[in-house]
């Protein structure tokens, strides 16, 4: 039925609860690219929790199966509620369909606990588990908006787009961009500070259902890393529309009229360790990051105009 289907297990755990009964938790990704005109891209996310036996012969019995979508409603098992804002086509997907295909959009989830203010200027949402290609960078001036691409030593591969070998990618979006405050490694001193800039870029079960997971090449250059992070809990975090970059001058009184908000609603802002100031990113929904089963291989930028205001401002919250 689906034109591709791609399966992940993010995480397991296991328990035995006697001699021959054995639990297991499971965390999973699935992609599918859905068979309409527009082919959009569906990423389910949730949990499973296995009961199981194991013979003396060590055959495996499964005795009871229970699965909850993140994003499938008060029972976490409505799928129609977990697709049905992601089969729709999107305008921006619709405007750049001679670019890229449509982009696999991570999940925002409605909080759990928490809730927004009356009349609040910010959205509320609960961000799942998820496997991040995490790319840091030294910044330096705000001038040369080096936050506004992914660098290059994030990328694994290239990607065949024409010809007889041509090659099926999956997009996805948002890039998460921030610049944080980090302490400087003893060879460089040590007991100072210095701004970094972080990209966190959500992995396509395209790619994460691989057995192993190939890194770039490991850049030579101080402070240019890449690695893959597991997050393993949610975060819930607060967002306004923004129509510009994360080193853009303009950022510092979003950020302030975000934070000034959500402290009036008795929300609290996560800290960071090294300068006590609130975690603010970026989500930048105008950069895809494309995926292989090699690994990522392009990333496609789009135009939107400033009165779209098609990024946003987020900060983290305590959950």
């Amino acid at each position: 039925f689906y034109n591709r289907a791609n399966v992940a297990i993010l995480s397991a755990s296991s328990s035995s609860s006697s001699s021959t009964k054995n639990e297991m938790s499971l965390r999973w990704e699935i992609s599918l690219l859905w068979p309409s005109p527009w082919e959009p891209h569906v990423l389910l996310t949730g949990t499973s929790k296995l009961t199981f036996d194991v013979k003396d012969d060590d055959s495996i019995t499964i005795l009871s199966q229970t699965d909850h979508l993140d994003n499938g409603g008060k029972s976490k098992t409505d799928i129609y509620s977990a697709l049905s804002n992601q089969l729709l086509p999107r305008f921006w997907d619709l405007y750049h369909i001679g670019m890229t295909p449509a982009a696999e959009k991570s999940p925002l989830l409605p909080p759990s606990k928490a809730s927004a203010g009356f009349l609040a200027p910010y959205e509320l949402y609960e961000l799942p588990p998820r496997l991040y290609c995490t790319t840091t960078l030294p910044s330096s001036k705000r001038e040369y908006r080096e936050a506004d691409v992914i660098p290059n030593h994030a990328f694994v591969t290239a990607i065949k787009t024409m010809g007889p070998n041509k090659q099926t990618y999956t997009p996805v979006s948002p890039i998460q961009v921030s610049i944080n405050r980090v302490k400087e490694p003893k060879d460089e001193g040590g007991g100072g500070s210095k701004n970094e800039i972080e990209w966190n870029i959500p992995l396509s079960p395209q790619f994460t259902c691989n057995p192993t997971l190939p890194l770039p090449s490991l850049s030579k250059k101080r402070g240019e890393t890449c690695t893959y992070k597991y997050n393993p809990s949610s975060k819930l975090i607060a967002t306004v529309p923004y129509n510009k970059s994360v080193q853009d001058e303009d950022i510092s009184s979003v950020r302030k009229t975000l934070y000034d908000a959500v402290i009036k609603d008795g929300l609290k802002p996560k800290i960071s360790d090294v300068d006590g100031r609130p975690k603010f990113f970026v989500f930048q929904n105008d950069v895809k990051a494309c995926f292989t089963k090699d690994g990522m291989g392009m990333a496609v930028y789009e135009w939107r105009p400033d009165f779209a205001k098609g990024n946003v401002v987020g900060i983290e919250l305590e959950m």
